[in-house]
């Protein structure tokens, strides 16, 4: 706004000295006519005064033609109709002096003659000297016009500068200082300091930007401390069982009897290999951060890998709340069989942990044209729609399900790199109050098919279908 009235200001200045500058050229065009009519005049005046005292007939001839020569230039510095009337009006006079010659009778008529014509000149010369006061005075008149106007406009440059350096103090400065101070008390360790969102556009944009980065190295901050928080509590879980399963074979008493170490040996067991998923997890997600996931992709048939899967929680405490539907066919797939089974046990897992009063959860594989399509159900609350936009999100866990479970909130993020990994995603379908439905999707034994980055070396790299290798056994 500043700047757009400065340049008016100045484009008005530009344009008032161009206004002035052409009148004074006016004034000074008409004055200088003006004064060499006034020049021509008199010396046509002075050329008849002296034509009328004249004797000799060579300086009558040589005045005569010198006067009438100035009256032909007077009419080139004619400047208005009167000064044009008198022009013709005095040589006509002067003619008419002319054709009466000199001496004789006409004596008298010929000195009325001399003196009209004077008079007639005078009168061209009074002209000429009122039109030379009157241009003198309107170039001092516009003189003093440029000299207020270009006062006024250096005034008002002037204030317009000092003003547009105090908003600029006030809009530009100021907040750009404070967001330096902002920053500076941010590097020395303020983490709750945030920038004043004022001034400019560009200022404004610059505050939020850096309030923008500052809110989300927080979250990440407390991203890693509930992080930490998580990987303690779930160490700490599986690490008291052990203890209490350890106590009862100690070295300082009788060792219990056979199915009481079975049971202990049972729980040791899978807690060892729940302590062993968690580690697994922590490792992927370092591996992930590094940017590298190692595969060892081989063709399989996607039936086996959910046999075991199940097969590993049917083990458990999980017997008999799980139901396995497989396709009659095989389902030939090139992938990582023991990721595969990592997707595969964290969805159970987390199936099982959100299952609730209904324990039941449905496990199946079906096969299309181009995908091989796990799904693991449970009847759990189900999950909102604001909650599944992070599931997939590290170190994040939905709100809305109402269950407690602590933990790294790794398995569901893994489990989707993994996926993506091999060409394929997990896809959430969800009803609150009716359970959910995890499905990975994975692309059924691509010819040419490569490995991803990040493959180990000894990766096997057959090209060739599945189907043609396994035949139909299962």
């Amino acid at each position: 706004m500043f700047v757009l009235g400065l340049g008016s200001l100045t484009l008005a200045a530009a344009a008032s000295l161009v206004v002035l500058t052409r009148h004074l050229n006016l004034a000074a065009t008409v004055l200088e006519e003006a004064v060499e009519s006034i020049h021509v005049a008199e010396g046509a005046k002075s050329d008849l005064l002296l034509l009328a005292r004249a004797q000799d007939d060579l300086v009558r001839a040589e005045l005569t033609t010198a006067l009438r020569s100035k009256l032909g230039r007077s009419r080139a510095h004619v400047g208005s109709a009167r000064e044009a009337h008198l022009v013709e009006v005095a040589e006509r006079d002067v003619e008419a002096y002319l054709a009466g010659g000199t001496g004789g009778p006409l004596q008298r008529e010929q000195d009325e003659a001399v003196h009209a014509a004077a008079l007639a000149i005078g009168a061209l010369v009074d002209l000429n000297v009122e039109q030379a006061r009157v241009a003198r005075a309107r170039a001092e008149s516009w003189d003093r016009v440029g000299d207020v106007l270009g006062t006024s406009i250096a005034v008002a440059l002037l204030a317009g500068v000092v003003a547009m350096l105090c908003w600029l103090r006030s809009v530009a400065f100021r907040p750009l200082a404070s967001i330096a101070g902002v920053m500076r008390e941010y590097g020395r360790g303020n983490r709750d300091v945030r920038a004043r969102v004022s001034g400019l556009r560009e200022l404004r944009e610059i505050g939020a930007r850096f309030n923008e980065l500052a809110d989300a190295l927080e979250q990440h901050r407390s991203a890693e401390l509930s992080l930490l928080a998580g990987v303690a509590h779930d160490l700490r879980n599986p690490l008291a069982p052990l203890h209490l399963a350890l106590g009862l074979v100690r070295a300082d008493r009788p060792l219990p009897a056979e199915e009481r170490i079975r049971h202990v040996l049972a729980v040791v067991g899978r807690q060892v290999e729940r302590l062993d998923r968690m580690v697994s997890s922590l490792l992927d997600t370092t591996r992930l951060q590094a940017g590298r996931l190692p595969l060892r992709l081989e063709c399989c048939d996607a039936r086996d890998v959910a046999r075991e899967t199940v097969e590993l929680f049917r083990s458990g405490s999980a017997e008999g709340a799980i139901v396995l539907d497989l396709p009659d066919d095989p389902v030939p797939l090139v992938c990582d069989p023991t990721r595969v089974g990592q997707v595969l046990d964290n969805l159970l897992s987390n199936a099982i942990k959100y299952s609730g009063h209904e324990p039941l959860v449905e496990v199946s594989l079906r096969a299309t044209a181009d995908a091989a399509v796990y799904a693991v159900r449970d009847h759990g609350p189900g999950i909102a729609a604001s909650d599944r936009r992070v599931l997939f999100e590290p170190f994040r866990r939905g709100q809305g399900t109402g269950h407690a479970a602590a933990g790294a909130c790794l398995g569901l993020f893994v489990s989707q790199v993994i996926a993506e990994a091999h060409g394929g995603r997990i896809i959430v379908h969800s009803t609150i109050g009716e359970g959910s439905t995890f499905e990975l999707r994975l692309p059924r034994a691509p010819a040419g098919r490569t490995a991803p980055a990040g493959e180990e070396p000894d990766a096997p790299r057959d090209d060739a279908p599945c189907a043609s290798r396994h035949g139909t056994s299962a």
